[in-house]
C-alpha cells in the first residue's frame, strides 16, 4: 500500500537498496502517481517495496494516461480508460530487477561483474592464468599464451616441442631441438654418423672409403680403385692389367691413369700411345725439335712453345715474349718498351696524376689544407697558435687582452658616450627610456605610475580598512542591532533588537498557544465525532496520516459484518487540497490521506488545531486501528472517537499506545549511540537506520521481542562495517501495528 512509499524518489535507488529487500523477501516495483491539480497533469514515480510473487505489472483504477521515463524502465506511456471527474490513479510500472543497467546479459558468466565492468565477461574465472587472454578465448588454459620460445603459434605450456618450431617433423617422438636427425625418422640407421635423410649410402658407412673417390665402399662399383673402371672395360683397376686401355700393360705403361701416354719403345723421342692407343709405328715426327712428337705437340712449329703463355704459339705470336700482346697498342711489344700505357699530367708512365696533384686533386693545382686540415678551408691560427681561435691583440699589443680604446682615443681608458653620445657625458636614459628623460617607476613597478604605499596594512596600492573589530580588512560589521560581528543574535524571532517575542509551541513567532484554550481536544490528538468531523490538534507540521475505522453493526453486535456500514464521502477541512482515498469492507474501513510533491511542502498541514476533514458515513464506530502519521518532526497522536453506547465486544475508546520510541542519546554524535524503546506487548520488532535520502543503512533489530523496555547502539557503520559520513540520519521502529521515526545527528 502507499505506507511503503519512499517519497524520496527513484534517483535514490541503488544496489545497496536491492540487496537489502531480498534480504527481506521482496522485490521493488516503481509505482507511478498520476493527479490533475488546478487543470494540470502531474506525473510521480516512486519506488514501493512488494512481495516477490508479485506481478510484474498490473494496473489499478482508471486514469487518463501517464508517460514515464526512467534508467530502468526506459520511456512508456500507460494510458487509461479516462477517469472523468476522478483524476487520480496509479499503476505499477516495473520492477527493479536489472543489477547491471549496462549490461543486457546481467553478468553472463556470474563472477558477479556485469559486462560493461568485467574484463572478461564470458569468463568467469577472468583469466586464470594470468596471461591477459580471457579464459573463453584462451587457446592454451593454465599457462601464458604469449610465451611461445620457437614462434610456432602455439603456447609453450600447450606446446610438444615448445623449442621446435617445426614440432618433432619426422614424428619419431624427438623434438628437433634435441633430435641428432630431425629429419630422420629412423635416426641414422646403419649407425655411421650421417643422418638418413642426407646419407648417400644408406646401410653402410659413408666415412669408409678404401680409394678415396668420394664414395663409401658399400655404393663403390670400384671400392679399391679410385677411378672406378676408368677403361670401362667391366675390370676394376685392382684386377685390370691395362687400367687406361690404352694397350700397353700397366707394368711398362708409364702413366696407367692416360691412355695417350705409355712408353717410348721405339726410342724416336715421341711416346708410342700418343694417338690413344700402343702404335709404336705412328707415333708421328718432331718438326721443332723440342723433344715433342708433332702429334702431341700443342705448338709444333715452335721449340719455345708458346714461351710467353699467351695462348698463341711463337710462330705465329707478333710478340712470342709479351703476354699482354703490346697491351698499350703503340706497335712496341711490351718485353720492349720502355712505357706500356700513357704518361700521366704529371709526366709518370701510366701514372693516375696522384703525384703531382693538390688536396683538391687538380694536377699542378694550388688548393691546400688550412690549419685544420681542411682542403681550400680558411681557418687560420689566432695570436695564441690556436686553429680558428679567436683570440686576437688588444689595443696594448697582448694576445688575449682586454684592454681597448675608450671614445677619447686612450687604450684601457674608462671615457664612454652617454646616451646623448657626447664621450665622458653624464646623461641617462629614465625608466621610459627617454634620455635625460626624469621618469620614475612607482611602489608597483609602474614606469610613470602613481601607486603609492598605503592603506591599514601599508602595501603599494592598498586601500584596506579596519573593521569593527580593529581587524585590518576584516569582514566584521556592525549588525542591525548596533554589535561589531553581532550577527543579529540579539533580536528575537520578530527581528526586534532586544525584544522578548518567542515561538510558540506550534512554531509561531509571538504566538499565544491560543489553541491551548481554543482546541477541545488535548495537544497532539485527533477525535472523531459522531456527526463525521475529524478534529486535530498537533505541535508539529505533517504531510499524511492513515487509520482503519472498525464498525458495530446495528444491533451493536460487534465487530460488523455489513456492507451497509461504509464511508460514502470525504469533504471539506483543512487537507481540501490533499489526496484523501477510503476503501469500505464489510467490517470495516481505511482512510489515507497524503500530499506529495517534489519540495514536500506546498500543503504540508502546519501545527495547529482544527477540522481535518469531514465523513459522510452510516454505521457505528466500534474501534479505530493501525494509525499513523508523518511529516517533518511529527509525533504519533492520540487517538480517540465517540464510540458507540451499548455496543458489545467493544474495545474502549482510547487508541492503545504499542510503543514508545525515544530520542537518541548522546544527539549529536560521535560515534556511538544508544536509542531506547519499550513496547507494551510481545510483537515481532525492528529497528532500522536510514539515510536523510532513505536509503538503508543498517538493520540494528530484526526479531520478535517480548514487552517492555529495551536499548541498543549504533556504531555509526553500515552493514558492510563501512564508517558512515557526518550528517542526519533516520532511525524507524516497526512493529505488527504501528510505526514510528525520529532523527539524529552524527557529527565526526
Amino acid at each position: 500500500d502507499l505506507k511503503s512509499i519512499y517519497v524520496e524518489g527513484i534517483r535514490n535507488i541503488d544496489l545497496t537498496d536491492l540487496l537489502y529487500a531480498n534480504e527481506l523477501g521482496y522485490k521493488i516495483k516503481l509505482l507511478g502517481i498520476a493527479q490533475i491539480r488546478k487543470n494540470n497533469l502531474i506525473n510521480f514515480v516512486y519506488p514501493c517495496l512488494v512481495d516477490k510473487n508479485e506481478l510484474i505489472s498490473k494496473v489499478s483504477g482508471v486514469f487518463n494516461g501517464i508517460v514515464v521515463e526512467s534508467d530502468f524502465c526506459k520511456k512508456s506511456f500507460f494510458q487509461g480508460e479516462g477517469a472523468g471527474s476522478q483524476p487520480t490513479a496509479t499503476s505499477v510500472l516495473c520492477d527493479i530487477i536489472d543489477l547491471c543497467d549496462n549490461d543486457p546479459e546481467n553478468d553472463i558468466d556470474g563472477d558477479g561483474l556485469c559486462a560493461d565492468e568485467d574484463v572478461c565477461p564470458y569468463d568467469s574465472e577472468n583469466d586464470a592464468d594470468g596471461d591477459g587472454v580471457c579464459g573463453d578465448l584462451d587457446v592454451c588454459p593454465g599457462g601464458d599464451d604469449n610465451l611461445d620460445s620457437d614462434d610456432d603459434g602455439t603456447a609453450d605450456l600447450c606446446d610438444l616441442c615448445p623449442n621446435d618450431v617445426d614440432n618433432d617433423l619426422d614424428q619419431d617422438g624427438l623434438c628437433g631441438d634435441v633430435d641428432a636427425c630431425p629429419n630422420d625418422a629412423d635416426n641414422d640407421a646403419d649407425g655411421d654418423g650421417v643422418c638418413g635423410d642426407v646419407d648417400v649410402c644408406p646401410g653402410f658407412d659413408d666415412n669408409l672409403d678404401s680409394d678415396s673417390d668420394g664414395l663409401a665402399d658399400g655404393c663403390d662399383v670400384c671400392p679399391n680403385d679410385a677411378f672406378n673402371d676408368l677403361d670401362n672395360d667391366s675390370f676394376c683397376a685392382d684386377v685390370d692389367d691395362d687400367d687406361d686401355g690404352d694397350g700397353s700393360p700397366d707394368f711398362l705403361d708409364t702413366d696407367d691413369t692416360n691412355p695417350f701416354i705409355c712408353l717410348d719403345s721405339d726410342l724416336d723421342g715421341c711416346d708410342d700411345c700418343i694417338s690413344g692407343t700402343f702404335d709404336a709405328s705412328n707415333d708421328g715426327d718432331d718438326a721443332d725439335a723440342d723433344g715433342l712428337c708433332d702429334l702431341g705437340d700443342s705448338c709444333p712449329n715452335d721449340a719455345d712453345n708458346d714461351a710467353d703463355a699467351d695462348g698463341i704459339c711463337g710462330d705465329v705470336d707478333t710478340c712470342p715474349n709479351d703476354a699482354d700482346n703490346d697491351a698499350d697498342a703503340d706497335g712496341i711489344c711490351g718485353d720492349v718498351d720502355d712505357c706500356v700505357g700513357i704518361y700521366d699530367e704529371c709526366g709518370v708512365c701510366a701514372g693516375d696524376n696522384s703525384s703531382c696533384s693538390d688536396c683538391a686533386g687538380i694536377p699542378n693545382g694550388d688548393t691546400v689544407e688550412d690549419c685544420a686540415g681542411v682542403c681550400g678551408g680558411d681557418a687560420v691560427e689566432d695570436c695564441a697558435g690556436v686553429c680558428g681561435g679567436d683570440s686576437v691583440e688588444d689595443c696594448a699589443g697582448v694576445c688575449g687582452g682586454d684592454s681597448v680604446e675608450d671614445c677619447a682615443g686612450v687604450c684601457g681608458g674608462d671615457s664612454v658616450e652617454d646616451c646623448a653620445g657626447v664621450c665622458g657625458g653624464d646623461a641617462v636614459e629614465d625608466c621610459a627610456g627617454v634620455c635625460g628623460g626624469d621618469s620614475v617607476e612607482d611602489c608597483a613597478g609602474v614606469c610613470g605610475g602613481d601607486a603609492v604605499v598605503g592603506g591599514c596594512d601599508n602595501v603599494c596600492g592598498s586601500t584596506a580598512v579596519e573593521d569593527c573589530a580593529g581587524v585590518c580588512g576584516g569582514d566584521a560589521y556592525v549588525d542591525d542591532c548596533g554589535v561589531c560581528d553581532g550577527m543579529n543574535a540579539s533580536q528575537d524571532c520578530a527581528g526586534v533588537c532586544d525584544g522578548t517575542a518567542e515561538y510558540d509551541d506550534y512554531g509561531v513567532c509571538g504566538g499565544t498557544n491560543e489553541c491551548l484554550s481554543s482546541s477541545p481536544i488535548p495537544q497532539n490528538t485527533f477525535t472523531i465525532l459522531s456527526n463525521g468531523q475529524v478534529l486535530y490538534h498537533s505541535t508539529n507540521d505533517m504531510v499524511g496520516f492513515q487509520f482503519d475505522i472498525n464498525w458495530c453493526s446495528d444491533t451493536n453486535l460487534c465487530p460488523a459484518n455489513s456492507e451497509e456500514n461504509s464511508i460514502s464521502s470525504v469533504s471539506g477541512g483543512d487537507t481540501e487540497n490533499w489526496t484523501i482515498q477510503f476503501s469500505n469492507n464489510s467490517d470495516s474501513s481505511e482512510i489515507l490521506g497524503f500530499f506529495i510533491d517534489d519540495q514536500l511542502n506546498d500543503y504540508t498541514l502546519s501545527a495547529g488545531c482544527g477540522v481535518l476533514m469531514v465523513l459522510d458515513f452510516t454505521g457505528n464506530v466500534h474501534s479505530i486501528s493501525d494509525g499513523d502519521w508523518s511529516g517533518p518532526g511529527a509525533v504519533p497522536l492520540d487517538l480517540t472517537f465517540d464510540e458507540c453506547d451499548g455496543c458489545e465486544n467493544q474495545l474502549g475508546s482510547e487508541y492503545p499506545n504499542m510503543f514508545i520510541l525515544s530520542q537518541n542519546y548522546p544527539n549529536p554524535f560521535n560515534p556511538i549511540t544508544n536509542i531506547e524503546f519499550t513496547t507494551f506487548e510481545n510483537s515481532f520488532v525492528r529497528l532500522v537506520v536510514f539515510d536523510i535520502n532513505g536509503r538503508h543503512v543498517k538493520t540494528l533489530i530484526s526479531n520478535y521481542l517480548v514487552e517492555g523496555s529495551h536499548e541498543v547502539k549504533w556504531d555509526a557503520k553500515n552493514s558492510f562495517g563501512k564508517e558512515m559520513p557526518s550528517g542526519v540520519y533516520i532511525y524507524q521502529l516497526t512493529t505488527n501495528n504501528m510505526i514510528s521515526s525520529k532523527r539524529m545527528t552524527l557529527l565526526r
